[in-house]
């Protein structure tokens, strides 16, 4: 049902592309700050209204992300919410809709989430990264991924890549001869040492879900691994990406400005200053630049800045689709 749903997604994407965006999703976009996590109905944002559905107010918020359920890591614990209590006028109440909750030994300031198919991987530290079954039990533990044996390189970023046999680790790291790219765990070995890039940092992964695909950021250099290559896709030359998101053909590589990749063609600024993004699946990109939220329809290169609505703090964006 899961690879059916997102072939749906993927089907809408290319309607998009083809010039229509009908019918366009019901989707609520998740916005992190100091104090909480806010919620917005994105057709509400395109037109211009920043008011949020509602609001919960939580300590700490280092990270988002969400499918099926909602994902909140803090820097104390790793936090599960249902998200069939949202609707297109209002957002439950936090308690009403935790499921559970999992503390982190040693906390997490500055950690991060990535969601492979069945599981979610919290990376706190190089040596500090844990992995959960989506549909965990409360009383379940996170287990502790085992990284000794290259813990010691910077820098390093972890995320999951699904297979028929389920999530697997992916690892990339930088070193003094260049950086490498491995899928960790049971199943056909695949691992690549690559040439170092002018930047070493920063290096990160992103899972493109419903293109089944790993996008990896190295320095300024964006790669794309598919299960069987791993192939560079494009050099930033103006910009200096820090984070990655995007899905359905679509990556966006962002930090000092952004780099965005749709098929063969790219698009790139030095400008301005993003702290967080998120592509939703009926291709809108929303940048959080510290003070406002850009709005970019990204079916088409260039990107068509729809709106800046003013939405100061954001750290982190996420969102789903309304069920």
């Amino acid at each position: 049902m899961r690879r059916l749903f997102l072939l749906f997604l993927l089907a809408l994407a290319l309607a998009a592309c083809e010039g229509t965006r009908e019918p366009e999703l019901p989707v609520v976009l998740l916005a992190a700050d100091d104090g909480g996590v806010s919620f917005h109905l994105t057709r509400a944002l395109r037109e211009g209204s920043s008011g949020a559905l509602g609001r919960w107010s939580l300590a700490g918020v280092q990270d988002l992300a969400a499918d099926e359920k909602l994902w909140v890591l803090t820097d104390a614990e790793l936090r599960r919410y249902a998200t069939d209590g949202f609707t297109e006028d209002a957002a439950p109440a936090e308690g009403d809709a935790l499921e559970a909750a999992w503390p982190l030994p040693d906390g997490c300031a500055g950690g991060h989430l990535a969601l492979g198919e069945r599981e979610v991987l919290v990376f706190c530290a190089p040596e500090r990264v844990w992995r959960l079954e989506k549909d965990a039990a409360p009383d379940d533990e996170p287990a502790a991924l085992d990284t000794a044996d290259f813990a010691g390189f910077t820098p390093l970023d972890l995320a999951l890549f699904p297979t028929d046999s389920g999530d697997r680790p992916a690892l990339a790291y930088a070193r003094a001869s260049g950086w490498h790219f491995e899928l960790l765990g049971e199943g056909p070995a695949f691992a690549r040492d690559l040439a170092t890039p002018e930047r070493a940092e920063p290096l990160r992964l992103h899972l493109a879900a419903a293109e089944g695909a790993l996008w990896a950021l190295a320095g300024g250099e964006l790669w794309r691994f598919d299960g069987g290559t791993l192939t560079k896709k494009a050099v930033a030359k103006e910009a200096r990406p820090e984070q990655l998101t995007g899905d359905l053909g679509v990556a966006v590589a962002y930090g000092e400005g952004f780099l965005m990749l749709s098929g063969d063609e790219r698009y790139e600024v030095a400008y301005p200053l993003v702290a967080a993004g998120w592509l939703d699946p009926d291709l809108y990109l929303y940048l959080a630049t510290g003070e406002y939220l850009l709005v970019y329809d990204a079916a088409g290169l260039p990107p068509q800045r729809l709106r800046s609505l003013s939405l100061p703090g954001v750290r982190a964006l996420s969102g789903f689709v309304l069920r």
